[in-house]
């Protein structure tokens, strides 16, 4: 997902108070006092309008971030803690944040970071099929179609041979063993299902 530049952005305005936002108002209270403020200053500037930029992050959610901030500071997904590209890191790795709470167990923290990468590959994929208009063919390699065990399906294999995105699922057209045409959607893939078509996908196309 890219940072949005000064030719392409979508900003909103928003106003703090005390009444209606003390914990906000209360927080850039505080912040003024940081740089110098007096509390009078401090409580009167807080009131002034905040201009907000808007973000969409495709299947995750919207999220907001305040303009003056994107002149120091590097802007990161909430919901992914993947920085935004600035326009000029396309096709460079990224690296991912995890923000584990004080007293997470190993385990817990984990999963966290498992939870992670999984929506990051995720998104990956949605970004690669969104460049295909939300639909595109699996390529084969020297042995035929990608495929995955699925054993708790019924059957032992699925082929992958379509994958189609419809803003909400990815879906995948195949067949299996006996050549019986089927489709499933990420929902039935086995653990870290994602992780191999994007592995298989980055592989064939390099």
């Amino acid at each position: 997902m890219k940072q949005n530049n000064v030719n392409n952005y979508e900003p909103i305005k928003v106003y703090l108070t005390p009444e209606t936002t003390p914990i906000a108002y209360g927080n850039k209270v505080e912040c003024l006092k940081l740089s110098g403020l007096s509390e009078k200053e401090a409580r009167k500037i807080a009131l002034e309008p905040i201009e907000l930029e808007l973000y969409y992050e495709v299947a995750q959610g919207l999220f907001a971030v305040e303009s003056e901030a994107l002149e120091s500071s590097v802007i990161c997904s909430p919901y992914t803690g993947i920085d935004l590209d600035d326009g000029d890191t396309s096709g460079k790795e990224q690296e991912i944040k995890v923000v584990i709470p004080f007293g997470m167990s190993k385990l817990d923290s984990a999963y966290a970071l498992k939870t992670k990468c999984e929506n990051n590959i995720r998104n990956c994929l949605v970004d690669l099929i969104n460049q295909h208009n939300g639909y595109m063919t699996i390529p084969q390699h020297g042995n035929g179609c990608f495929s995955l065990c699925m054993l708790d399906m019924g059957y032992n294999t699925f082929y992958f041979e379509n994958m189609t995105y419809d803003g909400n699922l990815l879906s995948f057209s195949g067949t299996n063993e006996d050549g019986e045409n089927l489709d499933i959607d990420e929902s039935d893939l086995p653990d870290n299902g994602l992780l191999y078509l994007f592995d298989y996908l980055d592989i064939i196309k390099q």
